[in-house]
């Protein structure tokens, strides 16, 4: 792990490497750890994610909710979470998510008709790549389709992030003041 920049003292660290969070606060600090992708499904992330609660409004396009996930163990920590969500990116995502479900489906189209051989060829080229491979299926029979339980998953994630940190003091977020 990397010393921490000087005058960084006890305040929370960006979490810069790949150290388990309990080796990050052994000496008695906190961690923020950001960027967090949801779509990697932990139990903390999908805790966090599948609490209700209200956004409240810190930027014209930043929307923040603050999650407590108690520990699994009596020994543990709490997890706290920021939930972010950018209204902007959110419609990003789903046009771009749009777009590569059309390409695939272009790319798919017809290979019913294919052999099960020169489909299992193609269905690997297709796994070679991220984009593509999340939305890719195939049936019991081997025939190539659009997997349309990760689109739902996806189009639930647009435009968020998680920030994760071991920081247990609670802060409510400053409102922004109502115009009228």
């Amino acid at each position: 792990m990397e010393p921490a920049p000087p005058g960084l003292g006890r305040r929370p660290g960006v979490r810069l490497t790949g150290e388990p969070p309990a080796y990050l606060t052994r000496g008695g600090g906190h961690y923020i750890h950001a960027g967090e992708a949801p779509a990697h499904q932990r139990r903390g992330r999908r805790a966090a994610l599948a609490r209700q609660g209200r956004h409240h409004t810190v930027a014209r396009n930043l929307r923040v909710k603050e999650v407590w996930v108690p520990p699994r163990e009596q020994t543990a920590w709490a997890e706290r979470f920021v939930i972010c969500h950018n209204a902007e990116a959110a419609a990003r995502d789903k046009a771009v998510r749009e777009r590569v479900i059309t390409h695939l489906e272009g790319l798919i189209g017809g290979s019913d008709a294919w052999s099960a051989g020169k489909r299992d060829e193609f269905a690997g080229q297709l796994k070679a790549k991220p984009g593509l491979r999340r939305y890719l299926r195939r049936t019991k029979k081997g025939l190539l389709r659009i997997g349309h339980a990760a689109i739902k998953c996806e189009a639930h994630l647009d435009g968020k992030w998680l920030l994760r940190t071991s920081d247990l003091t609670p802060r409510r977020p400053r409102r922004r003041p109502q115009s009228n």
